[in-house]
């Protein structure tokens, strides 16, 4: 297997594995149980770091994936597509960074976390992350669904 292959592999697999952290600590989250809340979360932040490493050294060393298909097909689904898909991940990163200093914050002062002091707003700000993320996935799967198995060289 080519290396662009095994890194292309790793991307997916750590953005999974951060997904479904992330879906347990939701859960964990709406079951009153913070301290399990608090920790996936936290690693789901461990593993993105990793899947950005990794990301970061796929384009440094290997650039962008080129689209193989027709043109129309390039500008009637790649191109919104991925323009989707980078607004959703933009969105996701900024939310979850939001979410991750108040719940942080929180604890510090001796609260049980971000359910004490403006958990409205952490909480609801949680609600549209896992609909970002949900939709960030849906579209990095598509995308690479198009580059690799639909549109392949």
């Amino acid at each position: 297997m080519e290396t662009k292959f095994i890194f292309w592999h790793a991307v997916i697999a750590t953005l999974t594995a951060a997904y479904i952290l992330s879906l347990a600590g939701v859960y964990a989250g709406k079951k009153r149980n913070i301290e399990h809340h608090s920790r996936f979360m936290i690693v789901t932040c461990f593993i993105t770091a990793i899947w950005l490493a990794v990301y970061i050294c796929k384009q440094f060393l290997f650039g962008r994936e080129k689209f193989h298909g027709d043109m129309l097909a390039y500008w009637v689904c790649y191109v919104p597509l991925f323009t989707s898909h980078m607004l959703l991940a933009g969105g996701t990163i900024a939310i979850a960074v939001y979410n991750l200093y108040t719940g942080l914050s929180r604890m510090r002062h001796g609260s049980i976390g971000a359910m004490a002091s403006c958990a409205s707003r952490h909480r609801r700000l949680g609600r549209l992350f896992v609909w970002t993320f949900s939709g960030t996935m849906a579209t990095a799967y598509l995308i690479y669904i198009m580059l690799f198995v639909l549109f392949r060289e």
